[in-house]
Parts: structure tokens; sequence; C-alpha cells
């Protein structure tokens, strides 16, 4: 569970997850030059979050 707020983050994802946030969060890429998410897992779940890249 992710708690309200503006997480700056590329985050890798490699096992079964479920990543959500009840309130939202807003995910902003860290390094530009990479995903926000990689994932490279079967059986990921990302619900209620807003995601983009850095500017």
């Amino acid at each position: 569970m992710i708690e309200p707020g503006r997480y700056e983050e590329n985050v890798n994802v490699t096992k079964k997850l479920n990543i959500t946030s009840l309130h939202g969060a807003e995910i902003v890429a860290k390094r530009s030059d990479e995903h926000v998410f990689k994932l490279v897992a079967d059986k990921v779940i990302i619900s209620n979050l807003r995601i983009r890249a850095n500017k």
C-alpha cells in the first residue's frame, strides 16, 4: 500500500506484486531515460496511481 503523495522513483518489479494506493499517489520517473515501472514478472497489479515521466 502506497501512502498519498508524490514519489520520484524508477521501480523494477521482479516478482508477483499488487501495488496500490487507496487515496491516490503520483509516481514520477527519477531518471527520465528509464521506465517509471519496469515489469519483469507475471501477475503484477498496479492500481489507483498516477504515473508519469520526469520532464
